[in-house]
């Protein structure tokens, strides 16, 4: 019988890597299989993507054409990271680094140039989205919705900020 301190010498005090000897495919299959079931286990409608009414359209509208105008500024953005986090590896001798590399006119364009235009895509369409949309009030206690024009009964007090917190 081993005494304690033998115990505790040898293998129970390596550290065991978690993946050691398994292939970064068989990696990657378990990680797509726990994300695939984290997606069906939310199987419930989005609010979000389903909108009733005029501005709610608008709104939805809106956030789709987003989503397109993103996807391919965003997804070659996250291969590229990934990218090149694998290539400038440590272990990888065929990396080469250059200190003395200060700046390239040209990478700057292109890094500073597409998501600009990117920005300004968004932003005019979210302008031209928002032209049509209008001020919209509801009274539920009177089941009542008033465009552009706020109506408040003489008599009725009105809820609101009277300043901030510290205005006392």
């Amino acid at each position: 019988m081993a005494s304690p301190s033998e115990r505790l010498t040898g293998k129970a005090l390596r550290p065991r890597h978690r993946f050691e000897g398994r292939s970064p495919a068989a990696i990657a299959r378990r990680c797509g299989a726990i994300l695939a079931l984290l997606a069906l286990a939310s199987c419930q409608q989005l609010i979000v993507l389903h909108p009733k009414g005029v501005v709610g359209e608008g709104t939805s509208t809106l956030l789709i054409d987003s989503f397109i105008i993103m996807v391919p500024v965003v997804v070659p953005t996250i291969l590229a990271a990934l990218l090149f986090g694998w290539w400038y590896r440590s272990s990888n001798k065929r990396a080469y680094f250059q200190p003395s590399f200060v700046e390239s006119g040209k990478i700057e364009l292109v890094t500073w140039s597409l998501p600009l235009l990117t920005i300004m895509l968004l932003g005019s369409v979210a302008w031209i989205g928002s032209l049509d949309w209008k001020w919209l009030f509801i009274y539920p206690d009177q089941n009542v919705a008033s465009v552009n024009r706020l109506v408040i009964p003489a008599g009725v007090p009105i809820l609101g900020l009277e300043g901030t917190t510290t205005s006392r």
